[in-house]
């Protein structure tokens, strides 16, 4: 897992110059052969569906058009409208949930499949295929293949709004710009959370919970964030909305209780931190300048403050190896889900 977390510049670069050149264009999407459409609907488990929500934010916040994510497990009996495009995502691409919806659900919406083998079963019987091109990732623990997913799924998004007419190519040029940026953001963020995480880490060894928080694009990688803890530590860890806080998840917090916060500068974070800090609740921040851990952020990024998940990935590695357990073959778990 250390060595697939340490890839991740060289994966995206890799990536990039693969796709970083057709997406202005308009060519990544014209070259599917796919129809026009008005809305997104993602259907994927774990860390895919926390990339799909990535994407789908993407599409809303650049494009004004809707999105739904729908866990795999549950998809089917859903309702998809006319015009929607359904895009499934499955690392290894024999996700059987993931193919169950295939089989089952609704048919008549086109369906793309977002996987890291394209020969793979769900890539041989959608509509078409995209590959997150990650490379080979054998820890259980996804690292690489979602930095890959939401690189490439971001990309296709921009192109489909350029294909369509919805946004014009000085804009996206402006947004690709951006997208070349991410392995340098990536290396940024690896060297400084390798710096200030171990005594981090050491502080919090002991909890038994933690809390993950963000607001609007932070949300998704708060729950990447909690996902990875959960894998790999055997650690309750929940993730929340910042502003779902006094909803509930605010009765959890005692004395001590450590809550990571995607911090990308919006400005109602700083309540949020108050209302934890009042409840002695463990503060750390992962972002802006004077954040715990700073790292790279670009308030016009495409995909949001991805450069964030490199210390979250950390932290839950780092407090695994800190507790003793084996980061790359957690309990109960394995890479690739083939039974529902």
């Amino acid at each position: 897992m250390a060595a697939e977390i340490r890839e991740q510049p060289e994966a995206a670069a890799r990536l990039l110059e693969e796709v970083g050149g057709r997406i202005a264009t308009g060519e990544l999407w014209n070259d599917l052969g796919l129809p026009r459409f008005d809305r997104m609907r993602v259907v994927a488990c774990g860390t895919s569906l926390n990339a799909g929500e990535v994407i789908g934010s993407a599409l809303s916040r650049l494009g004004g058009l809707g999105h739904s994510s729908v866990v795999a497990s549950e998809a089917a009996g859903s309702v998809v409208e006319p015009g929607t495009l359904t895009v499934m995502i499955s690392q290894s691409g024999e996700t059987a949930d993931v193919l169950r919806a295939l089989e089952e659900g609704p048919q008549g919406s086109p369906v793309l499949a977002l996987v890291n083998n394209v020969h793979s079963t769900l890539g041989r019987k959608v509509d078409a295929v995209l590959s997150c091109a990650a490379g080979p990732e054998i820890g259980v623990a996804a690292t690489k293949t979602f930095v890959c997913q939401v690189i490439v799924g971001t990309g296709l998004v921009i192109s489909a709004l350029v294909a369509s007419g919805r946004m014009d190519v000085a804009r996206a040029h402006r947004l690709v710009n951006d997208l070349y940026l991410i392995p340098e953001q990536l290396a940024e963020a690896a060297a400084a959370a390798r710096a200030l995480l171990p005594p981090l880490v050491e502080e919090v060894r002991g909890a038994k919970g933690f809390l993950f928080l963000g607001r609007g694009a932070g949300v998704a990688y708060a729950a990447e964030g909690a996902l990875k803890l959960k894998e790999i530590t055997y650690r309750w860890a929940e993730a929340y909305p910042a502003g779902e806080l006094k909803h509930g998840p605010l009765a959890l917090v005692e004395e001590g209780t450590p809550v990571i916060v995607i911090d990308d500068d919006d400005h109602r974070l700083a309540g949020n931190i108050a209302e934890v800090r009042a409840r002695g609740g463990r503060i750390i921040t992962i972002g802006r300048p004077g954040s715990s851990v700073e790292v790279p952020l670009s308030l016009a990024a495409p995909c949001g403050p991805l450069a964030a998940v490199v210390p979250l990935q950390m932290l839950a590695l780092g407090l695994a190896v800190e507790l003793g357990f084996d980061a790359d073959k957690p309990r109960n778990l394995a890479k690739s889900v083939t039974v529902d």
